[in-house]
């Protein structure tokens, strides 16, 4: 089918001071943002090929489609071509290629499961952001200051063994059934932070920051136990339509609760289809699979993450 004229192009999920929504690019870059809440009823109608999402320009504020129009496998979670891949300006920050982004930056550890903490670095005018759109369910700071100084307190604590720097989705996903209470992970965290700090607490570049912890359950509706979905939703392909209603979203990936009962939608394989609004009376069944998280990890490294 070809791409409709009032079809957007979806390239991904973007979290903004705690409230998520979808990304939608025009034909001229222009994105449009579609909220993803809880409670709320979605619907889209894909439409194909499904192509490469480009590169996300931060000084335009534009998303620059790729001039290939490049094909893009169905099922891959990665929606950039390999040309786009190497000019994206995050997947550079990621490599540790640049370290001239004047900006403070925070260093900080987020919990996901019972004893599976991470550190990682966020610029300290994103606020929270890079936090939701990893889907930490928790995380306190650390300490804040200039990027190669936070980059270097990063790798040093990271070298120590306890706290990586990355944490595969299959067990994000796996944790949310088994969080556990609030206060049991906040425990975690306070006890890591004073591990943690006298680690870094002679740097002088750095500004050690007080031991704050902050709980995103609620955010993301994990501490209510969404529907524990069997299946996932996919795979995608052209002319499916997809509607139900969000009882969770956490990083990139949703639960909605479907007519053929709730299904796990990771929102990164719903970047690079053309999407039109769905009729959401009277739809059909999503198509649907068993769900099997092992291994699965992400790959995609928006600009906006830092």
């Amino acid at each position: 089918m070809s791409q409709p004229s009032t079809g957007l192009l979806a390239t991904g999920t973007v979290w903004t001071s705690g409230s998520a929504t979808l990304a939608l690019a025009a034909s001229d870059g222009t994105i449009r943002q579609q909220p993803l809440s809880l409670g709320q009823l979605v619907g889209w109608n894909l439409h194909g090929p499904r192509r490469c999402i480009g590169t996300w320009n931060g000084e335009t504020r534009r998303q620059q489609l790729c001039p290939h129009r490049h094909p893009i496998e169905v099922d891959a979670s990665a929606s950039q071509c390999p040309p786009c891949q190497a000019a994206d300006p995050g997947r550079r920050f990621a490599r540790g290629d640049d370290l001239t982004d004047p900006r403070t930056f925070g260093l900080y550890l987020a919990w996901f499961a019972p004893g599976l903490i991470k550190v990682g670095l966020t610029a300290v005018d994103r606020g929270n952001d890079r936090l939701t759109e990893q889907a930490a369910v928790a995380f306190t700071w650390l300490a804040e200051g200039p990027l190669p100084a936070v980059r270097r307190a990063e790798r040093l604590i990271s070298g120590l063994g306890e706290f990586g720097e990355s944490v595969r989705r299959d067990r994000k996903v796996s944790a949310w059934w088994h969080l556990g209470e609030p206060q049991q992970r906040i425990a975690q965290l306070r006890d890591a932070w004073h591990r943690t700090v006298p680690q870094i607490a002679g740097d002088a570049r750095l500004t050690v920051a007080r031991p704050r912890m902050c709980d995103l359950a609620d955010t993301y509706g994990l501490n209510t136990r969404p529907s524990s979905p069997a299946r996932e939703i996919g795979p995608l392909r052209v002319d499916v339509t997809l509607v139900g209603r969000i009882s969770a979203v956490a990083g990139s990936d949703l639960i909605l609760d479907t007519i053929a009962g709730p299904g796990l939608l990771n929102t990164r394989t719903l970047a690079g289809w053309t999407l039109t609004s769905a009729d959401v009376r009277g739809a059909a069944a999503p198509p649907m699979r068993a769900l099997n998280l092992v291994g699965t990890h992400e790959q995609n490294v928006p600009e906006t993450l830092f």
